[in-house]
């Protein structure tokens, strides 16, 4: 395989002795506010009440529906609140004296069981008794969902409470913007009669986010003055959400086997700087849809404000900082060419404000840390070691020519007629490829679905995406190649979070339906086949690897590492 060629595959590990399992995860989105704790059952958590709503709704009394999912969003904010609170303090009354170091990793562990213990004491101060950590993973990817809030919509309805079944649906819909019932149900409000627009507010709207948005109200207005301060306040309140969205990432992690000492620190603090990274992502949606300029739009808007009104200096400043973040806009790189032809105004104006270039620089360290990582890190659940993958290839195990693999072999069990009758071909079998139970078939996509799925794939691939046992390596397979791949549940996640056409997610999963069907027909007919996986891959070979002009192997099955625990 030459350097730079890019092999996109949709690959199905077929096993036949378990049915597949798919759980869908996603990015958690916390809304903080001080509340209290309820005073009829302080022990009641979240997840209790939750289940007493579900409960409820079921049994169709809608007031106890609704009792019972406020009390479970209350209580969920509480305890965010005050977890928040309790990590953010701790670790600024704790700090490292770097200036005073001696040994790198006495000071470290010094700083982080202080840390630790300051935050046990808290959480102990703060919830007391209250059990913690007994919500489940299906709880709280509804929460993070605002899933109560499609509950409360429906509660809220029945009961002829139509500003807040409008302002409950208004607020989930906002966070699920692709949830058409939920769509449906909006546009019936709106046409409802006596309906008033300010029913249509976001109940989780965040402070940061209505600083921006009144912002945006005064710039339509001309209202320079009200624009500079309603936009400087939410960026002050950006900086606080985030740091608040970086201490929700500081939770437990669940190794997968027993790793040593620094291969269990470094695997949790990747999950960790993962979740930190994707918080600007979170953050940044207006109405329900992703910007991911949207830190960066605050000093578009602040330049053009602080211009109106005569701040010349403040004006390049802000154009400095939104460079920082986008360094190429030519919008920008306009303006600062224009305000240089001020008098007053020269190179040494264009310093990105101090804030900023703080966050800045912390992001990009952790970027770089990550990407050292994911192209480095082997993980300490990871089976696989360099010595499983020999400078060359015995040739036994390679690949026959690939022009071999345009000829169509009759290979015809009973159950493939009806795909070949649709254009599938079945181009490879056993002893074309050196292995059992493989086989290969073309045609099963059209030309435009696979540029779909490429499409999907270069937008939503990461690192090793799929193995946990190798979760930031560049392969799971050998350092001669870049490995990026695409879950069901990744897909899932993008979609739900507009980042990709939820048409081309689908288009993944109808693919893969069809690939199934299509080997298990050819492999056991009409009884069942288990599949466990099923993944979007790219694999890219790198310069300086190994120089050879066979395929070691023409269907890549090893896509798929199936351990012995299952």
């Amino acid at each position: 395989m030459a350097a730079h060629t890019d092999t996109y595959l949709l690959q199905i590990c077929h096993v036949c002795s378990r049915k597949m399992s798919i759980y869908l995860t996603l990015a958690l989105v916390f809304q903080v506010i001080h509340v209290h704790a309820i005073p009829e059952d302080p022990l009641m958590t979240y997840d209790q009440w939750y289940s007493a709503g579900t409960a409820a709704y079921t049994k169709e009394k809608w007031y106890d529906c609704i009792t019972n999912f406020l009390r479970a969003l209350e209580d969920h904010k509480f305890y965010q609140t005050n977890l928040i609170t309790c990590r953010v303090d701790c670790q600024t009354k704790h700090f490292l004296p770097l200036e005073k170091v001696v040994n790198v990793e006495l000071a470290f562990f010094d700083y982080a069981l202080r840390v630790s213990d300051c935050v046990r004491r808290c959480k102990k101060r703060v919830f007391e008794e209250r059990p913690d950590g007994t919500a489940s993973k299906e709880v709280e990817e509804a929460f993070e969902s605002l899933k109560p809030y499609d509950y409360l919509q429906l509660c809220y309805y029945k009961i002829d409470n139509l500003e807040q079944a409008i302002a409950t649906a208004y607020t989930f819909l906002l966070g699920n913007p692709e949830h058409e019932p939920m769509r449906r149900n909006i546009e019936y409000y709106r046409k409802m009669p006596g309906v008033k627009l300010d029913w249509f507010k976001d109940i989780e709207l965040k402070t940061y986010q209505a600083y921006y948005l009144q912002a945006l109200d005064h710039y339509k207005k001309d209202e320079w003055l009200m624009v500079l301060e309603n936009m400087e306040k939410a960026l002050q309140n950006y900086y606080k959400e985030h740091e608040q969205c970086a201490a929700l990432c500081e939770e437990k992690y669940d190794h997968e086997s027993f790793p040593e000492f620094y291969n269990a620190i470094s695997d949790h603090y990747i999950s960790v700087l993962k979740c930190k990274m994707n918080c600007p992502v979170k953050m940044g949606r207006v109405y329900g849809k992703p910007n991911k300029h949207y830190l960066a739009d605050h000093f578009h808007y602040l330049q053009f404000a602080y211009y109106k009104v005569g701040n010349i200096e403040k004006a390049a400043q802000a154009v400095a900082s939104f460079l920082l973040l986008k360094p190429d806009d030519d919008t920008q790189f306009r303006n600062k060419i224009y305000y240089l032809t001020q008098e007053s105004i020269s190179e040494t104006h264009f310093t990105p404000r101090q804030d900023l270039m703080k966050f800045h620089l912390e992001q990009t360290q952790m970027s770089q840390l990550l990407r050292y990582a994911e192209k480095h890190y082997i993980s300490a659940d990871s089976e696989m070691e360099e010595k499983d993958y020999p400078e060359e290839v015995p040739p036994r195990n390679r690949g026959v020519n690939p022009e071999d693999l345009i000829k169509t072999y009759p290979v015809d069990p009973e159950g493939i007629k009806e795909y070949e009758g649709h254009g599938v071909k079945i181009i490879g079998d056993e002893v074309l490829l050196n292995g059992t139970e493989r086989f290969a078939a073309d045609g099963i996509l059209t030309e435009d679905q696979c540029n779909t799925l490429i499409e999907l794939a270069q937008q939503g691939s990461l690192f090793g995406d799929g193995y946990k046992q190798s979760k930031v390596k560049g392969s799971p397979h050998t350092e001669h190649e870049m490995f990026e791949g695409l879950t069901v549940i990744r897909s899932a996640q993008l979609a739900q979070n507009a980042d990709v056409d939820p048409e081309w997610v689908q288009l993944y999963l109808d693919v893969a339906d069809k690939a199934r069907d299509l080997a298990r027909k050819y492999f056991v007919g009409d009884k069942p086949l288990y599949f466990d996986f099923t993944h979007l891959v790219c694999r890219t070979a790198l310069e300086g690897g190994i120089n050879r002009e066979d395929l070691s192997h023409p269907i890549h099955g090893d896509n798929c590492l199936l351990l012995p625990d299952g």
